[in-house]
């Protein structure tokens, strides 16, 4: 039994060229799902399992023979047929497949220019590895510049996935330093009201991993801190956490793993602190219509607009969890 992992092809010409390093060089990887049906068409000896960690496959037709590679009566694939050699990588050794090189026809559904990254080797038949200062600056213990990062931001966006890897980005924002160090491994904040939604949350309780990104108005640079989340009632951290004089009800703790500073590029590109380059009110998205459209309500997005602003008036400084939250 072969378990699948990768299939790849080349046009019948680049198999012509490159046969002897067919593995080694400029390997295109075939989307889709490979299945045991398929096998037969394939000329398998054996069973393909379709419970192979990369499903890959396309619909094949034989069309000829592929002779040595090189030798004079090599003539190409036939006319309109996107051919090659096909291989399949298995979990222990590389084969051809089939053992007869025999020329196939790739279905017309695939798409020559179609190419997709799905390893970090692909990756880096791109991209150089990361080296110098981007791995240098990671630190794994938060110091007195981390300190004081926080202590000027009032803003940062909270990521993290549920058990099935289903991704949420939340942002968070408060006064200037609304999230704590509580010591060297460890950073805290209060849950402000919202929309009980609860995503992050959720994804809290069922995978602690998150990753954190903050701000400070104005400036380019931005600190990442990536760790794990736990969600704590403790008394003394919600009163420490207190909310306009209230104590919290949930206060979120992250255990860092790793913090960095983040270039400046993404927001010299954005000219995000560039108030020339910010739209006129007249310009900007309307959140009231959008959620009109989208929630299919039945009102004008003017009535939407003050329900919007009277809740933000009523629950902006109220703890997360407090009955007054919408």
């Amino acid at each position: 039994m072969i378990r699948v992992t990768t299939l790849f092809a080349r046009t019948a010409e680049a198999t012509a060229a490159y046969y002897g390093d067919y593995l080694t060089k400029n390997k295109h990887e075939l989307p889709g799902q490979w299945t045991g049906k398929q096998a037969p068409d394939l000329g398998l000896i054996g069973e393909v399992t379709p419970d192979s960690t990369r499903h890959v496959g396309v619909e094949v037709t034989r069309v000829g023979d592929i002779p040595r590679p090189h030798s004079d009566d090599w003539l190409g694939p036939a006319s309109g047929h996107r051919s090659g050699l096909l291989c399949v990588v298995d979990n222990i050794h590389t084969r051809y497949l089939p053992a007869r090189n025999e020329l196939f026809k790739i279905s017309d559904s695939w798409q020559d220019e179609r190419m997709t990254i799905d390893s970090t080797e692909g990756l880096r038949e791109i991209y150089r590895p990361a080296s110098g200062g981007p791995i240098d600056k990671v630190i794994s213990a938060l110091d007195d510049h981390c300190r004081d990062f926080l202590a000027k931001s009032p803003f940062f966006v909270l990521s993290t996935a549920d058990g099935n890897g289903r991704c949420d980005g939340s942002p968070k924002g408060g006064a200037p330093g609304f999230v704590e160090m509580l010591d060297e491994h460890r950073v805290a904040w209060a849950d402000y009201s919202g929309n009980n939604r609860l995503d992050s949350f959720e994804n809290i309780v069922d995978n602690a991993g998150v990753a954190l990104l903050f701000l400070i108005p104005g400036l380019s640079e931005t600190l990442r801190i990536n760790g794990h989340a736990e969600l704590s009632t403790d008394p003394e951290l919600r009163e420490r956490f207190a909310v306009n004089g209230r104590p919290a009800k949930v206060v979120a703790i992250v255990n860092v793993d790793e913090a960095y500073v983040h270039c400046a590029k993404a927001l010299r590109r954005s000219e995000l602190w560039d108030t020339d380059s910010w739209l006129g009110d007249d310009q900007r998205p309307n959140a009231a219509a959008i959620v009109k459209d989208h929630a299919a309500y039945d009102i004008p997005a003017e009535i939407i607009e003050q329900a919007l602003e009277e809740n933000l008036d009523a629950t902006l400084w109220v703890p997360g969890g407090d009955d007054a939250s919408t």
